[in-house]
């Protein structure tokens, strides 16, 4: 069995993230399928890389991308 922890590493793994992003995205797909958990991290990296490569600003790109990917899987989750 695939832990949580492995599938982000593997998906995620061009995303610099903190301890707590791991904490919180774990928190999100914990009981879901491994599949569904494989489709929700890939279209969380999808967002993530298109909002940060359309914010103009250098300093700006880590945190938007962040932001919106993260609202995006609290929207699908139903928090």
């Amino acid at each position: 069995m695939i832990t949580n922890k492995v599938l982000i590493d593997e998906i995620l793994n061009d995303i610099e993230l903190s301890f707590l992003d791991y904490k919180f995205i774990n928190a999100m797909i914990y009981f879901k399928t491994t599949k569904e958990k494989r489709e929700i991290l890939s279209k969380y990296r999808d967002i993530y890389f298109e909002t940060y490569n359309q914010t103009p600003l250098e300093y700006q790109k880590d945190n938007r991308g962040r932001f919106r990917a993260n609202c995006w899987l609290r929207e699908i989750v139903e928090i």
